[in-house]
Order: C-alpha cells, then structure tokens, then sequence
C-alpha cells in the first residue's frame, strides 16, 4: 500500500503461479495466508486498504523490525495479549529511532 503500513495480494492466482515457486516453499495460497496468520498479520476489513495485510512490525523503510517478527500457534486471547506486546514493542522501538 502507499502508506509502507500493509500490503495487498491483487493478483492471488499469478501471485500462487509465478512468485510463491520462487521465494515461498509453499504451494498454495491459502498456505500462504495461513503463515501470515501465524505471524500474526491481520487482514484489513473495511477502509481504502479492505483485502490487505498488516503487522505492527512490518514498515516499508523500516527492516530491522521485521526481524523481531516471530512464528506463533498460539490462538484466541493469548494471540491478543501477544500482538499488544508486539505492538508496544513496536512503538517502543519506533520511538527510539525518531531520537
């Protein structure tokens, strides 16, 4: 997306066909949805931005943050509790960087 704060799928069967081969050891799409929900991204359900994904700690211009991402099972309100420890920890950070 423009802002650098999500990102969206526009093209899902290309994006399955031509790039998942290439950088993804996955071979479908819902494969790939699955991981980004166990990265915790979330998917955008209203607004200019409905259909893309995003992640506290996924910045365009902002790398080092997305290193800090973790792989997660963990479901329901323990996966709440854990996206606001990310999220804080993201402005946190952000903060620190601005300084």
């Amino acid at each position: 997306m423009e802002h650098g704060q999500a990102f969206a799928i526009h093209r899902p069967k290309d994006f399955a066909e031509i790039v998942m081969p290439k950088y993804f050891k996955m071979g479908s799409f819902a494969s790939f949805q699955r991981q980004l929900n166990l990265y915790c991204f979330d998917r955008v359900g209203d607004g200019p931005d409905r259909g893309a994904y995003k992640h506290p700690l996924f910045i365009r211009g902002k790398p080092l943050l997305s290193t800090t991402m973790r792989r997660t099972k963990i479901k329901g309100a323990a996966q709440t509790a854990m996206m606001q420890a990310v999220a804080a920890a993201a402005a946190s950070q952000h903060q620190q960087q601005r300084l």
